[in-house]
């Protein structure tokens, strides 16, 4: 602002900017969202947490691809949808090796 006190500021004269606001503060909450719990997923609860974090990541790449709005995001959504893929494949394949060296071992007890 120039420091007018009776200067209008830009996004209040551009008619549906308040919807665009809270359109990108959801876009936004989606992307930290599935970027945080993607994260999270790969240290604990990958198999719970993965799928959730791919959800968010894909409904804020949903969203800005609808609305053209939140493009500076888009990173962030598609970071945490790929960690999620990770997270969720890792621990599915931590789950094969544990079952396989449980039947390894009781294979093995008979002998």
């Amino acid at each position: 602002m120039s420091g007018n006190p009776y200067e209008i500021p830009n996004s209040f004269s551009q008619p549906g900017a308040g919807d665009n606001s809270k359109l990108l503060g959801e876009i936004k909450a989606q992307a930290l969202t599935s970027l945080i719990v993607g994260i999270v997923s790969i240290f604990c609860c990958g198999i719970l947490l993965g799928p959730f974090a791919i959800y968010r990541g894909a409904k804020a790449k949903r969203l800005i691809d609808e609305s053209g709005v939140g493009q500076e995001h888009r990173g962030m959504a598609t970071a945490g949808f790929i960690i999620g893929i990770v997270a969720m494949v890792l621990n599915v394949i931590g789950i094969v090796l544990y079952a396989l060296g449980i039947a390894l071992v009781m294979a093995n007890q008979g002998r």
